[in-house]
């Protein structure tokens, strides 16, 4: 996963559940170009035994192994020297 989509993944994970214009005001990013980044980011979850959920009128947000994806980003990419 690249920088940003690290960034929304941790946003998600802050907020448990979101929407398309949280993420999109975040980021200072069209909800389209959300909807892009999702689909890149669901392929590199999946690898983590993690779902992610986008449900209308309910939420994005993460299911399955969710404490392995946060350890995943921790020692995978941590941006500390």
């Amino acid at each position: 996963m690249d920088e940003r989509e690290v960034e929304i993944v941790n946003f998600i994970l802050a907020r448990r559940k979101t929407h398309y214009g949280d993420i999109a005001t975040h980021m200072n990013l069209s909800q389209r170009t959300i909807a892009k980044i999702l689909d890149q980011i669901e392929v590199e979850i999946g690898k983590e035994d993690v779902q992610l959920v986008r449900r209308p009128n309910d939420g994005i947000y993460f299911t399955g192994k969710v404490n392995q994806l946060r350890q995943s980003l921790v020692n995978n990419y941590d941006s500390s020297p």
